[in-house]
């Protein structure tokens, strides 16, 4: 019923129907534009989106592409964030920045980085969670945590505890095989935890 209903509003998807100065703030490029689409969904009552920028695997000539991309990131996330907690949804809006995996410290030889799981970031913004701090860090040439160490368990229990999932959701039934969402042997990192 949800699906149909938001397919009956369309209308959602019309980012024209924003003043042009929300338009330009969001930036003109693509990722810009799915953000404001993303922000036009969550404020109709859409619970989860997922908007994806690709390009950042930069096996090859890392410094140029970063130089393209990462303006246009920060730019669009900083309005984005902005523009939610203004309409009052930062709040209830989980934001979560991540990627599969980290990149290797090291520059390779054709001027990249390679994929490097050993240590990588994540950033998070609204629903519950304290702003402003850094939990974690690797050691002096970032290629290993050297300090709370966490895996995608506990950040999964993070966000179900942030955005107040009950326990007793935190299990899927598989065709009467109980399957945990989030690994059992892991824990909400209660120092992001407002």
């Amino acid at each position: 019923a949800k699906v149909r209903g938001l397919m009956q509003s369309k209308g959602l998807f019309d980012i024209e129907q924003e003043p042009v100065t929300v338009r330009e703030r969001y930036g003109r490029t693509a990722f810009g534009q799915q953000c404001l689409a993303a922000r036009r969904l969550l404020e109709a009552g859409v619970p989860m989106v997922k908007v994806a920028r690709g390009f950042w695997d930069s096996h090859h000539d890392n410094f140029e592409s970063h130089r393209e991309l990462t303006p246009d990131f920060d730019n669009v996330l900083s309005v984005l964030l902005t523009d939610l907690d203004e309409r009052g949804l930062l709040d209830s809006t989980l934001v979560i920045v991540l990627s599969e995996f980290g990149r290797t410290p090291k520059i390779n030889s054709h001027v990249g980085r390679d994929h490097w799981p050993e240590a990588w970031s994540v950033g998070m913004a609204g629903a519950g969670l304290k702003s402003g701090l850094t939990v974690g860090k690797t050691n002096d040439k970032g290629t290993f945590v050297a300090d709370e160490e966490y895996d995608i368990g506990h950040l999964f229990h993070t966000w179900f505890k942030a955005l107040g999932v009950p326990e007793d959701m935190m299990e899927y039934d598989n065709g009467g095989q109980p399957l945990p969402v989030a690994h059992d042997d892991c824990f909400p990192i209660e120092s992001l935890l407002a």
